[in-house]
């Protein structure tokens, strides 16, 4: 069971963090296996309804997903950051929060993958276990792998639904990241994604994406600024009709993605 009132509480990293950048980069990597690349996040039905067929409608559904992933999931990323003890209760709280059943399945997903990947990529340290040995158990180091034990624990035995919002919000506090750059994250990685699914789905070019990616770059930082003040109870859908097509992505007679 998951009793992450017994564990000592991550520092809060000040306004300059102290994360390294490469540990950053490596958040956002291609390569770290965190799920985000098996689901389209509902761009593969929006192709299928015709309501997304080149980079200009495109580039409209991805300002429009970024606003509503601002308002309705952001504020549970800067929860679970704020206040790592109710990581439990927010997941929970997300899991009925997010009622369209496709959604709910893919950030389910994408939690699991991206804890699993997390646990294993920055429990073990040389500086951990020298730090163990001489009994400094309150430090960073120790509680950063402490945590990670639990909730990697906690996965497996099913005391958490593991839902990917709480999950960065959490593994980002660990890895002594900033809020702001923790927000900025979590939508870089949203409107990543959704371009490489584009990109598969051939709507447009791998060089048409990155010159998109370049353009919203602005947009985006201005939806994590005004959003990083919300919190659960903010938290609200504004795009309906995207929430509504995703949820008939397991109707399609075809399907490349998991959602």
């Amino acid at each position: 069971m998951l009793t992450v009132s017994t564990l000592p509480m991550p520092p809060a990293p000040s306004r300059i963090s102290v994360t390294s950048d490469e540990m950053v980069w490596q958040l956002v990597d291609a390569t770290f296996p965190a799920g985000g690349f098996v689901h389209s996040a509902g761009l593969e039905v929006q192709l299928r309804w015709n309501r997304v067929t080149d980079g200009a409608t495109l580039k409209e559904l991805i300002r429009h997903h970024l606003v509503h992933t601002g308002r309705s999931v952001v504020p549970f990323v800067s929860e679970s950051y704020l206040y790592p003890d109710r990581l439990k209760s927010l997941d929970s709280e997300f899991d009925v929060f997010l009622s369209n059943h496709v959604a709910n399945r893919a950030s389910r997903a994408q939690g699991r993958a991206f804890l699993t990947a997390a646990a294993i990529a920055f429990q073990h340290s040389s500086v951990n276990r020298d730090k163990e040995q001489s009994g400094k158990q309150n430090s960073g180091e120790f509680v950063r792998r402490r945590w990670l034990t639990e909730l990697s624990g906690a996965m497996r035995e099913g005391d958490l639904t593991t839902h990917y919002p709480v999950i960065w919000g959490c593994i980002t506090r660990l890895l002594a990241v900033t809020h702001e750059t923790t927000l900025r994250l979590f939508l870089y990685t949203a409107v990543r994604d959704l371009l490489s699914a584009a990109v598969r789905l051939n709507i447009v070019g791998p060089l048409e994406a990155q010159a998109l990616q370049f353009e919203l770059a602005p947009y985006s930082k201005r939806v994590g600024m005004k959003c990083r003040t919300l919190r659960v109870s903010d938290a609200v859908q504004t795009a309906s009709l995207l929430d509504l097509l995703h949820g008939t992505h397991d109707r399609l007679y075809t399907r490349l993605f998991q959602s």
